[in-house]
């Protein structure tokens, strides 16, 4: 985290945060102090917190209104099939305003990030801390996939554009012949016929150790929905297991 200072008070978002925000999660103040620090992320995304009560907003800053109303939808969306509660606990969003920069607050979480977990468990060679929070995450997925499920076969057409779009852009990484390869093992993979046999789920979309908390009895809490779509379950599990190999 960046630590940038504080929000001014005669900015718009002071006024926000102080009267229609933080009353939400922590008593009222007449003159809160919200310092700011810069989170990593894609988006804008910041972390406030009021100095005389500690209560904590996440918010981030979207280029469009479009994307805005993605993610705020997609939070309310999830946390109405039940992830609301732990021990799967998607973040409540606070509120959106357009007017703001396109600016989302989102409840702050606590606990450890998966990739702090990561880290640690290497450090320490702790193969079983890593074997229990993994399988955590694994039942927060068949959850979130299970209760989500709809009629209506997997459709792989997206997939294959993305990794398209992938390959072309790593085509100069590439030695000859490497490209046409790839594009025939999408082919091959595509034309599996038990590939339709499942079908559409809810899947996270963003699926990096850097969107998962973990809290007390391996409580699992996700607040990054923007990605967030119908698709095959199969690419929750493929996306954290190419993010594991960086470490």
């Amino acid at each position: 985290m960046i630590y940038l200072g504080t929000v001014e008070t005669d900015d718009d978002l002071y006024g926000y945060l102080k009267y229609d925000i933080q009353p939400q999660i922590a008593d009222f103040c007449e003159d809160p102090c919200y310092h700011v620090w810069r989170l990593n992320g894609s988006n804008d995304v910041f972390l406030y917190e009021e100095r005389q009560t500690g209560a904590r907003i996440v918010g981030k800053f979207f280029e469009d209104g479009k994307r805005l109303e993605r993610e705020y939808g997609n939070l309310v969306k999830v946390r109405s099939y039940g992830f609301d509660e732990e021990p799967f606990y998607v973040a409540a969003p606070l509120g959106k305003n357009e007017d703001l920069s396109n600016f989302l607050a989102v409840e702050f979480c606590t606990g450890e990030l998966l990739g702090d977990v990561i880290t640690r468990a290497i450090a320490g060679k702790d193969e079983a801390l890593l074997y229990d929070k993994l399988g955590a995450l694994a039942h927060f997925f068949a959850e979130l996939h299970n209760r989500t499920a709809i009629d209506a076969p997997a459709d792989f057409g997206e997939a294959c554009d993305y990794m398209d779009r992938v390959i072309e852009q790593d085509e100069s990484l590439l030695a000859d012949g490497e490209a046409e390869v790839l594009y025939a093992l999408r082919d091959q993979w595509r034309a599996k016929t038990e590939m339709g046999e499942d079908c559409q789920v809810l899947i996270h979309g963003d699926a990096t150790p850097a969107n998962f908390i973990f809290g007390d009895f391996d409580v699992v809490k996700t607040f990054d929905l923007e990605r967030c779509q119908y698709a095959d379950r199969a690419s929750d599990i493929g996306r954290m297991a190419g993010e594991l190999k960086h470490f």
